[in-house]
C-alpha cells in the first residue's frame, strides 16, 4: 500500500468511527413515552375541586431501556428506577420529577382468568405548585395499562414502544401529612406516543467533525486525481 492510500485508509476509518459513535449517542438507551388524556373525576373529601370533569392534562416520562428486572414472580416484572425524568402539565398547573429522582415500571401477564396483562408507570415524587396552601403532601402519579384479552405482553421484557392508549387509566393524588389521601383526581388518557430523542450537543459535534472529513477526503482526492 502507497503511503497516500495508507493515508486514505486511516481518514476512511477515522470518519467511520466518529459517524458510527455519533450514531451510538443518537441511538442511547433512553425513551421517552409523551401522553395526553383528561380527568374523568375526584376523590375529594376536603372539598378542593382542584381538577374538575373535562380537565386536559399532558405529559412525558422518559425511561432506561437497559434497566434491568426483578423477576420475583413467575408472571411479574419489576423495573426498579427504569424512569430517570417524568413530567405533566394539568389544569394550567406543571409538575416534574426532582434531581436523582427515579420512578419504576411494573408489568405482569396474565396468569389465570381473573389477571390480565397489566403496564404501570409509578411516579411517587414531582415538584410544583402546592394545593390547599401546601397543607398537603404530594403529588404523586401513576400511570396504568389493563388488557382483558391478555394479548398485549409477548414476555416480561420492558416495552420499547407504548401499549394502546385505550387501555390506560391515570390518576394523580395529594396525601394528608398522617399518609391518608387528600385528593385525587382520576382519568384515561386520549394519546400516548414513543418521543424521538434529542441528541445531545456533542452527538452534533461528532457529526459535523464526521462531515468535515469526508469533506476533507473528498477535496484531497479531487486534487489528486487532477
Amino acid at each position: 500500500m502507497t503511503r497516500l492510500g495508507f493515508r486514505r485508509h486511516v481518514l476512511s476509518g477515522l470518519v467511520a468511527l466518529i459517524l458510527s459513535v455519533a450514531s451510538f449517542a443518537i441511538d442511547a438507551a433512553s425513551q421517552t413515552f409523551s401522553f395526553a388524556g383528561q380527568v374523568g373525576g375526584e376523590y375529594d373529601p376536603h372539598g378542593l375541586s382542584i381538577f374538575g370533569a373535562g380537565t386536559s392534562f399532558a405529559g412525558s416520562y422518559t425511561f432506561d431501556t437497559t434497566t434491568p428486572g426483578n423477576f420475583g414472580e413467575i408472571t411479574a416484572a419489576h423495573y426498579t428506577n427504569a424512569i430517570t425524568t417524568a413530567s405533566i402539565t394539568i389544569g394550567g398547573l406543571a409538575y416534574t420529577t426532582p434531581a436523582g429522582a427515579s420512578s419504576d415500571i411494573y408489568i405482569s401477564q396474565s396468569s389465570g382468568p381473573f389477571v390480565f396483562d397489566y403496564y404501570s408507570v409509578w411516579v411517587p415524587e414531582l415538584v410544583g405548585p402546592t394545593v390547599a396552601g401546601g397543607a398537603f403532601v404530594g403529588p404523586q402519579m401513576n400511570l396504568y395499562f389493563t388488557d382483558s384479552s391478555s394479548s398485549t405482553f409477548p414476555d416480561l421484557s420492558l416495552p420499547t414502544s407504548p401499549p394502546p392508549a385505550s387501555g390506560f387509566g391515570f390518576d394523580i393524588r395529594w396525601f394528608e401529612p398522617t399518609g391518608e389521601w387528600a385528593y385525587l383526581a382520576s382519568g384515561t388518557l386520549s394519546s400516548i406516543s414513543m418521543t424521538t430523542p434529542i441528541p445531545e450537543p456533542e452527538t452534533y459535534g461528532m457529526l459535523l467533525m464526521g462531515l468535515a472529513l469526508l469533506r476533507f477526503a473528498a477535496r484531497r482526492r479531487k486534487r489528486t486525481v487532477g
